[in-house]
């Protein structure tokens, strides 16, 4: 519909030129037939950066094209999109990533009484970051798995009848189940 509107603008000597800019109307401009067109370029933004005005995919210099029919100039341009991680509703690390970059991953976090697990996206663990390009808005949250301090003490009676004690000390994740623990007197004992 919209460029049947335009090729029935104007007269038999001009041409509308649309120019498109992150997939917007940017400007349109009635020329004659033959002449070049001017403009001025977009501002980039942190989040867009305009590079040049292109026809079918193909650079062009405005200044020594001639537009000969109704045309449709694209600038070209590269995205960048915010890449949050979250800790606990707080921003843990921010990055710009370019569109279809790949996502430098922060250390994992830490934080007492619990262990880090992964980073989720939309509620869903991510298990790798190999294959994840960025395409949009991204947000990752941790999640973390609480843990336990579970000591054990160990008492037993060493050659001379005294009485010993050993202590472990294992952190276990809720759920979990903790290890045996290791004894490392040297000592003969009997556990009755």
């Amino acid at each position: 519909y919209y460029e049947e509107y335009i090729a029935n603008l104007g007269n038999q000597g001009t041409v509308f030129v649309t120019f498109l800019f992150n997939n917007e109307v940017y400007e349109i401009k009635e020329v004659e037939k033959g002449s070049c067109v001017t403009i001025d370029n977009p501002q980039s933004s942190t989040y867009i950066e305009f590079n040049y005005w292109e026809i079918n995919g193909n650079r062009i210099d405005l200044e020594s094209t001639p537009i000969n029919e109704n045309t449709t100039i694209m600038a070209n341009i590269t995205k960048w999109y915010d890449v949050k991680f979250v800790v606990d509703d707080q921003d843990y690390s921010t990055l710009i990533i370019v569109e279809n970059g790949a996502i430098s991953v922060p250390q994992n976090p830490t934080k007492s009484n619990y262990v880090f697990e992964y980073w989720t996206l939309n509620s869903v663990p991510v298990t790798s970051f190999d294959n994840l390009f960025v395409n949009s808005n991204m947000i990752f949250t941790a999640k973390f798995t609480r843990t336990y301090e579970v000591t054990f003490v160990i008492r037993y009676l060493n050659e001379n009848n005294e009485l010993q004690s050993e202590y472990e000390k294992q952190s276990v994740k809720e759920n979990g189940i903790a290890a045996v623990p290791t004894i490392t007197s040297s000592e003969k004992l009997v556990f009755k």
